[in-house]
């Protein structure tokens, strides 16, 4: 079979040296058809062998195709002709005339406004070729009907040997900046889309690789895999079998695509240089330390923390880390005094990651200033004010009213004129708590009585 071909291809080639350059035949001026014969499968008499130079521009046409298309399989052609105002033309019939370089086969048709014809080439050599298409317009006589030439235009279609189409890969990536890109142990849906139709159901088989490693074989054109090594450029393939059973025919294709593979961003930490406030004209460090592959790119915010505000600062981005650093030291400033939370985000290839920080107290500093002496200046104050009410309850204790005393002047030498009986209370309430410890020692272990012990004299003696 295969030498059945070779030798097709060497007489198509020896015929017509020029390939597909040959040249079209013109359009005629007109055709001229007998009344009752069907247009498209009766021969018809040519007019004279000169091309018309100028047509009418009352219609436009416009002419595409499938291509490209592999041997063997099928190839579609559309015509549509549109008026002066670009809508299309609501004549009832039009006569279309196709001719093309490839197997030299005219077809005639009459159609409306559009029209479509399907080909198959396969005795042809592998190349680029020319369909031109002759649009005339009918006019009925009373023996015959002649056709005028209203339109012609001309497409390019490609023939191929080998199997068309497009492989596609994907990740499930909330963020990918190059389609070229992709993550590790991610999931990779590596697929094929044929597109060159054939007249019988083809069966076909799929071999996938990476590099030169066989990664797997379907009978689908999808298979799912994924990769595990980061900072890598990878070559993923596949190659495509198709048999035609019907015909004993078998195509082939193959694709590839050079791809990078990265890590993406995880294990992020952050600190603020160990505290939660800073003062407002002054600038507060945050590092963040993170595990990706580079390039990474810091950007951040200040956001206000109050549950109604919505402000946030522009946001600021650093340069792009390279190489094995994994650590972003910025400075971060703010407004004004308040409450804040710093937005950022880490970006790379395969990722985008967005994080929030605690809140942060910023403060102007004389008001910080006063805030700091306040609170030792109030608990100061009430030490001293404990300390006072100690005494004099200390005092009053010592004093009560149903305790009798007596004052015998037995030391002749005390001075009547000294200080109040509450002033010298307090004074020898703190001499007897600072200065004589023994003293207190002693005094917490004998039982405590509010009444006073006097020694009475006699002349033998003590009593």
């Amino acid at each position: 079979m295969k030498l059945y071909v070779f030798i097709v291809y060497f007489l198509v080639s020896f015929s017509h040296p020029e390939g597909a350059y040959t040249r079209i035949p013109g359009c005629n001026k007109s055709y001229v058809g007998i009344r009752g014969k069907r247009i498209n499968t009766d021969f018809l008499p040519k007019g004279p062998e000169v091309e018309v130079r100028e047509i009418s521009d009352e219609y436009r046409l416009e002419i595409k195709n499938t291509g490209p298309v592999v041997l063997d399989s099928r190839i579609d052609f559309m015509a549509k002709m549109f008026n002066k105002t670009g809508h299309l033309a609501d004549s009832t019939s039009f006569l279309y005339v196709w001719n093309n370089d490839a197997d030299f086969h005219e077809l005639r048709k009459e159609d409306n406004f559009e029209a479509n014809m399907t080909q198959t080439y396969s005795f042809v050599l592998p190349s680029q070729y020319t369909m031109q298409v002759c649009v005339y317009s009918k006019e009925e006589k009373l023996t015959h009907i002649k056709y005028h030439l209203v339109a012609k235009g001309g497409t390019k279609f490609t023939l191929t040997s080998l199997l068309n189409g497009k492989i596609d890969l994907k990740q499930s990536l909330s963020y990918q900046k190059h389609k070229k890109v992709l993550a590790t142990n991610i999931p990779i849906d590596f697929s094929v889309n044929l597109t060159d139709k054939f007249q019988s159901k083809p069966t076909s088989s799929f071999h996938w690789f990476n590099g030169k490693t066989l990664l797997g074989h379907t009978t689908v054109p999808k298979f799912v895999f994924t990769l595990k090594k980061a900072e890598k450029m990878e070559k993923l393939s596949v190659s495509v079998s198709t048999s035609l059973e019907d015909e004993f025919v078998e195509k082939k294709g193959e694709w590839s695509e050079d791809v990078q593979v990265k890590d993406a961003i995880q294990g992020v930490k952050w600190n603020l240089s160990g505290r939660s406030s800073v003062d407002v004209n002054n600038l507060l460090n945050l590092t963040v330390f993170y595990k990706a592959s580079n390039p990474t790119v810091i950007c951040w915010e200040v956001c206000e923390a109050k549950k109604n505000s919505s402000y946030c600062s522009n946001t600021t981005c650093e340069s792009p880390l390279t190489g094995n650093r994994k650590q972003f030291d910025v400075q971060v400033g703010f407004p004004s005094v308040g409450l804040y939370h710093i937005h950022f985000r880490l970006e790379n290839d395969v990722s985008q990651q967005h994080y929030r920080t605690g809140v942060v107290h910023v403060y102007a500093t004389d008001s910080y200033s006063s805030h700091g002496y306040a609170i030792p200046i109030f608990f100061s104050c009430l030490g001293v004010f404990i300390v006072l009410v100690s005494s004099i309850y200390f005092v009053r204790m010592k004093r009560k009213p149903h305790v009798e005393t007596a004052d015998f002047d037995f030391h002749p030498s005390l001075n009547r004129e000294e200080p109040h009986p509450i002033i010298t209370g307090i004074k020898r309430t703190f001499t007897h708590q600072f200065f004589q410890p023994k003293h207190l020692y002693s005094s917490l272990q004998q039982p405590r009585t509010s009444a006073r012990s006097y020694d009475s004299m006699s002349e033998n003696g003590p009593l």
